[in-house]
């Protein structure tokens, strides 16, 4: 039975997500254009901060895609997590684009580290107070989620855990 889903789930499943769009974009950009690395630090500069805010960014047409598809992303998925609109479908493309905005503004803060960290924390005190962030309340959206299972639980940290570990072994190359 659907419950509404819980702020951690939500903050793995979007972690994922994002991990999983890098690793995927870093890999294509790695074969298609090496050229881009170079340019992005170039001279020694390491300027992982304005590439995860460019992640961050061409994320947000990604999952409106996708929310409006299937009503739930990779990450979600995993979770148990999906969105509703007021009707009981998915999303539609604009609603879900203008809850990836609002989310990438007003739940990461743009992806700006430190800013991400208030941004993150108003989020979580108003779901955990309200049960909804404010970019759902404002498009009537739902966000439910089902028991996640031991197995789910497993197959999410090994996930985290790979993801993670590619992108360190990413940057260690660089």
């Amino acid at each position: 039975m659907p419950t509404a889903a819980r702020p951690w789930p939500r903050f793995f499943a979007r972690y994922i997500d994002v991990l999983l769009f890098a690793s995927v974009a870093g890999i294509l950009l790695a074969i298609f254009a090496p050229s881009f690395f170079d340019a992005i630090n170039g001279e020694g500069k390491n300027n992982d901060a304005a590439l995860g805010i460019l992640v961050m960014f061409c994320w947000i047409p990604v999952e409106a895609i996708i929310l409006a598809a299937w009503g739930a992303t990779p990450g979600k998925a995993i979770f148990g997590i999906r969105l509703a609109n007021r009707d009981g479908r998915n999303p539609t493309f604009p609603e879900a684009l203008s809850r990836s905005f609002s989310v990438w503004a007003k739940g990461t803060g743009c992806g700006f580290p430190l800013i991400n960290l208030i941004t993150g924390w108003i989020a979580y005190r108003k779901l955990k107070a309200t049960g909804s962030t404010s970019w759902d309340s404002r498009l009537q959206l739902s966000v439910s989620q089902v028991h996640v299972s031991a197995v789910r639980g497993l197959i999410a940290a090994a996930l985290l855990i790979g993801l993670v570990a590619l992108m360190i072994i990413g940057s260690l190359q660089s």
